[in-house]
């Protein structure tokens, strides 16, 4: 029987009664430690060149791993949480970069590509608008494409949105099977997925009249949340997770 929202929610409470101080440092380090480099390339780098266009993606690109990398180390955490009332160190949010990073970096790309390859109609619909001499034909275009592009953005983000709980519980698994098994898992799932993130949009709105500082306690329990939801989806013996210790000792 699957499990309801509010009982996630519990079980997500439950788990982190006492333990927030963990999950909140590792968002907190993970957030000053990729958003401190950008806010030096705002104010540093000239983006109207071609130069600092080319540069200002690249960074981009590059602190989005990083960041990704650093989700992973959280889902692992609060898979050990939900796993075990034993107490977790802070430094397990580095466990992404103990030699998974490259595993991770792949997965990412392959996730993120797909996300590119929807947008390309609506790019060129929208470049044919601004270039061409029949810009109401292309518009009406570029905003069917567009409505195309934001409904097959919701559907890769649910099909693919367990790959990184995957990616600690299955470290033999390539990245495209991490892809095609959280496709398989989501199946029959992603309407819960969806109405379970959908009833976080209150807490993010207090979040941002806060002015993010009540994401510190919003955040973890998002994440421990989205953490008893594979749990309850991937009901299957799972290998034995890499932890930490064992990564280093590779």
């Amino acid at each position: 029987m699957k499990t309801s929202s509010p009982q996630l929610k519990a079980d997500a409470r439950g788990h982190l009664a006492g333990r927030y101080g963990v999950v909140i440092t590792a968002y907190m380090l993970a957030t000053l430690l990729t958003n401190i480099p950008s806010l030096i390339l705002t104010y540093t780098l000239n983006t109207n060149t071609l130069a600092g266009s080319f540069i200002d993606v690249g960074v981009t690109l590059i602190l989005n791993f990083f960041l990704t990398i650093f989700l992973v180390g959280q889902n692992h955490i609060c898979l050990r949480y939900a796993r075990s009332s034993e107490p977790v160190p802070v430094s397990e949010m580095w466990y992404g970069f103990k030699g998974r990073a490259d595993e991770i970096i792949i997965t990412f790309f392959l996730y993120f590509i797909r996300f590119l390859l929807y947008s390309v109609p609506f790019i060129a619909m929208l470049a044919c608008c601004l270039l061409t001499k029949s810009p109401v034909l292309f518009g009406v275009l570029a905003v069917i494409s567009f409505i195309f592009m934001i409904v097959m953005w919701i559907r890769i983000e649910l099909d693919y949105a367990l790959i990184f709980f995957l990616i600690v519980d299955y470290p033999k698994e390539t990245p495209s099977q991490l892809l095609k098994h959280s496709r398989e898992l989501m199946q029959g799932n992603k309407g819960r997925l969806f109405y379970l993130q959908l009833s976080f949009i209150g807490m993010y709105l207090l979040a941002l009249f806060s002015l993010g500082l009540a994401m510190f306690w919003v955040y973890p329990y998002t994440r421990m949340t989205f953490a008893e939801f594979y749990l309850d989806v991937n009901r299957s013996p799972v290998e034995t997770p890499i932890t930490g210790e064992d990564v280093e000792s590779k």
